[in-house]
């Protein structure tokens, strides 16, 4: 059985975890090749909404009773913010240091963009260091625009702890009212999708992370005592998983994007037995390797990816050849590979891997530290950090 105080590292969903940021890494690139455009990728913002049932999964399990019981909720969200803010505060000192090299040497020519314009403001920078930006004062996406997950990840974290400690045992059961009220809300509000990002995202990650906190109690209680055979397991494994990307790969941005969180609710306590194939080849180091980066991923893709088309762009120009191009759209200016036959598909892999060896480098030097640093100032106030489980993005 799992203890409730100690819960283990759920290998398989961190690993699950670290897929699904690298197909929003592949989402936020544009190229001519295949690869990028795929439906299952095109459509791959939903897998946010796997890591918001995935979060709410991992901190129910971590510090639901805990939270019940008494354990402080400011040592709580220190423990979180140590966990999310250094990365986030780090990749936003790296946009603003591009903005003062391009105010300096220009950019015109690579970035097709003035500094410190929109979406790069100085306002918008505070409002972005503040983890506000997800409450309607920009009606778009601004400076490192991933982190508005993270910003409704940390609000919802508060509002959590909060309910847990007001509610105690009879949580489950606020969560009965939370879960459709949310997506009555949703629902009846903006285009009919679940793709909420600059305004009503709070509620969105509340709807997936209601359905996390639930699937723990539904583990607990009722899953992990269920003894499957291996075949058994692994036939359910892949009919859920072949569910999940077909749910992604069709939805597009109507309203069965809704179902995405149930889904994802049945997918994560079936994934979280690890009793079959997939599963057990989910715990394998390299997929751990990149479940454990899953949150430096998420967070420096988009720098990361911009850059490298950046020097594209710029090595083409040197090289006569079309690496990368420039279009303006919409007021603002898309940048896309390009190359004849595989060339734009070669370049994607190369930039995925990029990423992924700058996000190690950011896990080394910020991530780690940081949430070590926090772990540290806890005890120090008569702490015991719950953190053994996989942490949550």
């Amino acid at each position: 059985m799992i203890s409730v105080n100690r819960p283990p590292r759920f290998l398989a969903l961190d690993s699950l975890r670290g897929v699904c940021a690298c197909i929003v890494a592949l989402l936020h690139l544009r190229s001519t090749g295949v690869i990028t455009n795929l439906a299952l990728v095109r459509n791959g913002w939903l897998f946010v909404d796997f890591f918001f049932v995935l979060s709410g999964f991992v901190i129910a399990a971590g510090y639901g009773d805990r939270l019940r019981k008494g354990f402080p909720i400011r040592r709580f969200m220190l423990l979180r913010f140590g966990r999310i803010y250094p990365l986030h505060l780090a990749v936003l000192l790296a946009f603003l240091l591009l903005e003062l090299t391009w105010s300096v040497f220009g950019s015109a020519q690579v970035s097709g963009r003035q500094p410190f314009g929109e979406p790069r403001t100085i306002l918008e920078f505070v409002i972005n260091l503040g983890l506000l930006q997800i409450f309607g004062i920009r009606e778009f996406l601004t400076w490192n625009s991933p982190s508005w997950s993270i910003a409704a990840e940390m609000w919802t974290y508060l509002l959590a702890a909060i309910a847990l400690r007001v509610t105690g045992s009879r949580f489950p059961l606020f969560l009965m009212v939370v879960i459709p009220a949310s997506l009555l809300i949703m629902w009846f509000t903006g285009d009919g999708a679940l793709d909420r990002t600059y305004s009503m995202s709070l509620v969105r990650c509340v709807y997936g992370f209601g359905f996390g906190t639930l699937a723990w109690s539904v583990f607990r209680t009722r899953i992990q005592a269920i003894s499957w055979r291996r075949s058994t397991a692994t036939g359910i494994e892949i009919a859920i998983a072949i569910a999940c990307a077909l749910l992604v790969a069709s939805s597009g941005n109507s309203r069965w994007t809704f179902l995405a969180p149930p889904v994802f609710f049945l997918a994560i306590l079936i994934f979280a037995m690890e009793r079959g194939a997939i599963s057990n080849l989910l715990t394998l180091k390299p997929f751990v390797f990149v479940g454990t980066l899953s949150y430096s991923i998420y967070m420096i893709h988009s720098f990361v990816e911009a850059r490298a088309l950046d020097v594209s762009t710029f090595a083409g120009g040197l090289l006569g050849v079309e690496l990368a191009k420039i279009e303006p759209y919409d007021g603002k200016t898309l940048k896309t590979f390009v190359g004849a036959g595989p060339l734009a598909d070669i370049s994607v892999v190369l930039t995925l891997v990029l990423v992924i060896a700058v996000a190690w480098i950011s896990f080394r030097l910020i991530e780690k530290p940081f949430r070590e640093l926090s772990r540290s100032y806890a005890r120090r106030l008569g702490v015991a950090s719950a953190e053994r489980v996989a942490p949550a993005l």
